[in-house]
């Protein structure tokens, strides 16, 4: 587990800087109160400070 920033929210997508590895793609993002906000999808290799997330609810419509 890793801390980190929240520094961008859109409808389609989080950026923040917790450190994710390669292959860490479907793994949760969770908030500081222990929800699961997003899916980790990408890391940005150039800035190591960049990793992205799917919002939860795009998920959640795939579960149903």
């Amino acid at each position: 587990m890793t801390w980190g920033h929240l520094s961008a929210v859109l409808a389609h997508q989080l950026t923040y800087d917790a450190l994710t590895t390669s292959g860490g793609s479907g793994g949760p993002v969770i908030s500081v109160k222990g929800k699961v906000v997003a899916v980790n999808y990408a890391v940005d290799k150039s800035f190591a400070g960049a990793s992205f997330g799917v919002p939860i609810r795009f998920a959640l419509e795939l579960i149903d």
